[in-house]
């Protein structure tokens, strides 16, 4: 081997070193791989083993590797259920292996899947005990650095849920379940309990959630909850009632920038007109709640900065004055809005009987000035009865629009297609556009003018064929960019022609 030969190899090795050692490259070959290689990437050295470990006990989807460290578990038979216990005593020594290794953890959270490994329910009462009683230092926190936790339990370990918590805690998630087991208002009683510790022990929270289902009421607990969590940015509630007490408390959190309220049949209510509430609120969701429930909400607070509204019902229906009341308010309070979605999914087709009248419509505070609302989606409405003159002053006054769903599925269709060369000149920004058309094509040559500049799809959803294939394709080729995409909800009927030859 020449000197040169040797030289080069003595460089490649210190640069190869130079490389290895590199924490952030290291912590970045550990992120993408998975659970077994960094096994094996921990046996490499200390600094490769502190980056593995790290990546490792990061995310967790069960307490069960942490509580296994401090003394052997199997489970075993207890009341009718299989449950983990200790096998033998918690030593010191097996406490220090513990507080080694939980300040890496971060999360615990559920799988990618949608489920916990092992629910709090799979342990038995005496592990959570047992760490109680033989806890070396009980002042400190057990999970120092935890960031996210998701509790989804029947209830009967809820009052150990405060071991868990911590001023790192970010995000919190908590889902107790009716077991229908006679030893419940014990378990409610404890549930509530471990509400009110919520902010003692993590004052710093931005993201709560609560699902309750249970027909007893937390609200007063949850409203006592909401005065210690300043900092609060993100909450999801799902409880059998709303009262206006507990809302009036939500709408003095100075940070509350989303709020989702979900069904079914929350009794939801809004209180007293309040100036100045909901200050930071920019976005509200609201499943399973009536209309005119969310109007007298957003007549009261005016929300000013709100800016999503997302509303969701299920088997009912709306009628035509509760969605022009809708508007009306989300209009007159809200001057910010930039996207309005509602989703009313009827249990009949025939649910709705009669079309919009022109007094009653929907749309008319949306035609008396211009606003910035770049996204107006309606799944299932009641019939829209829309004309082509309506319809134009709805896009001169939404200049900003880049999606516009209306996916009507009853009643006839009103509006012609052919209506769409008029169209594309008011929608300069406009990438997504479903209607439900009446296809009849009359001789028609659209203009080369009255072509969308930026359309990447047109939904027609539920609208018949009346025409020939070749004819409507021919006239979409017209008014269509060449990227954009046709679909529908039938691609039977001749629309499948339709979409193979445009």
């Amino acid at each position: 081997m020449t000197l040169e030969t040797r030289s080069q190899l003595i460089m490649t090795s210190t640069a190869t070193s130079r490389v290895i050692t590199i924490a952030e490259l290291v912590r970045r070959i550990c992120e993408h791989s998975d659970r077994a290689q960094n096994s094996r990437n921990a046996r490499v050295c200390k600094m490769w083993s502190s980056e593995a470990l790290s990546v490792v006990w990061r995310k967790l989807h069960s307490f069960l590797p942490l509580l296994k460290l401090l003394a052997p578990m199997s489970l075993q038979h207890e009341d009718g259920t299989r449950r983990f216990k200790y096998d033998g005593r918690i030593s010191p020594n097996n406490w220090d292996v513990f507080q080694r290794y939980s300040p890496l953890v971060r999360d615990i959270c559920r799988h990618p899947r949608g489920y916990m490994t092992y629910e709090s329910d799979s342990f038995s009462e005496s592990v959570f005990i047992d760490v109680l009683t033989t806890n070396p230092h009980p002042a400190d926190e057990l999970i120092p650095n935890l960031q996210l936790f998701e509790y989804r339990s029947g209830g009967a370990r809820v009052q150990f849920l405060p071991l868990f918590l911590n001023k790192s805690l970010n995000s919190l998630e908590l889902c107790l379940y009716d077991t229908g087991d006679v030893a419940w208002d014990p378990q409610l009683a404890r549930f509530k309990q471990t509400l009110l510790c919520i902010p003692p022990k993590s004052p710093n929270l931005q993201r709560l959630s609560v699902t309750s289902y249970v027909r007893t009421n937390v609200a007063a607990e949850l409203t006592e909850v909401f005065l210690g969590l300043s900092r609060l940015k993100t909450l999801t509630l799902s409880i059998p009632q709303l009262p206006a007490s507990t809302t009036y408390t939500l709408a003095q959190l100075p940070c509350l920038e989303a709020l989702r309220l979900d069904g079914p049949h929350m009794q939801f209510e809004s209180g007293l007109p309040v100036a100045d509430g909901f200050q930071s609120l920019a976005t509200f969701s609201a499943y399973e709640i009536k209309f005119d429930d969310v109007v007298s909400f957003l007549r009261a607070y005016k929300p000013r900065n709100l800016r999503a509204l997302h509303l969701s019902t299920f088997g009912g229906k709306e009628p035509h004055t509760a969605y022009r009341r809708l508007i009306a308010a989300v209009t007159s309070a809200c001057l910010l809005i930039e996207d309005i979605n509602t989703s009313v999914l009827p249990l009949t087709r025939d649910a709705y009987l009669e079309p919009a009248e022109l007094s009653s419509h929907p749309f008319l505070p949306l035609t008396r000035r211009p606003f910035n609302i770049t996204s107006l989606t309606m799944r299932f409405p009641p019939p829209l009865n829309l004309s082509i003159e309506l319809m134009k002053d709805l896009l001169t006054n939404l200049p900003l629009l880049v999606t516009l769903e209306l996916e009507e599925s009853t009643g006839p269709a009103t509006l012609p297609l052919v209506a769409l060369a008029e169209f594309a000149p008011l929608c300069p920004r406009m990438e997504h556009l479903m209607l439900y058309m009446d296809t009849i094509l009359p001789p028609f040559w659209a203009p080369p003018t009255a072509r969308f500049r930026c359309l990447r799809v047109l939904d027609v959803g539920c609208s018949p064929l009346r025409s020939q294939p070749a004819d409507v394709a021919a006239f979409l080729r017209m008014v269509l960019p060449e990227t954009c995409v046709l679909e529908t909800k039938f691609s039977a009927g001749g629309w499948g022609s339709v979409v193979t030859r445009k």
